[in-house]
């Protein structure tokens, strides 16, 4: 983590002197060096405290970007799936009511052969 506390404070320093000291002109280029030190080692602290929070963000909101683009795209399979599975559910009952009608006319058919058979002349019941 960046120390803010030092740098500012020797600069909150030199500018309290510097309005102390209006008279000091012979003093002053040493100050002004002072200061520029102080700036420069301020504007490091900078991009060393905000780069990784900037990048940090950027990267978030790439990968957030990234997720919502994934979870629409889930979303869009779910509703296809949906209606894909409402469609086989309809063709399946479609399906289940056909089966039951072949299954009541083989019924049908079995107690008519067996009528039939029954009433056949010179068939034997052993025969069967």
């Amino acid at each position: 983590m960046v120390d803010w506390t030092e740098p500012l404070a020797s600069m909150q320093y030199w500018l309290a002197s510097i309005q102390s000291l209006p008279g000091a002109l012979s003093d002053l280029p040493r100050v002004v060096d002072e200061l520029q030190a102080s700036r420069r080692s301020c504007c490091c602290c900078c991009p060393a405290f905000y780069g990784p929070c900037y990048y940090g963000q950027e990267s978030a909101e790439q990968y957030l970007r990234t997720a919502n683009a994934q979870i629409e795209t889930y979303q869009i399979d779910i509703e296809r799936l949906r209606e894909t599975n409402d469609r086989n559910d309809a063709l399946l009952a479609q399906t289940k009511v056909i089966i039951a009608k072949h299954n009541e006319d083989l019924e049908l058919l079995r107690f008519q052969i067996k009528d039939r058979d029954a009433h056949l002349p010179g068939q034997d019941k052993a025969d069967h």
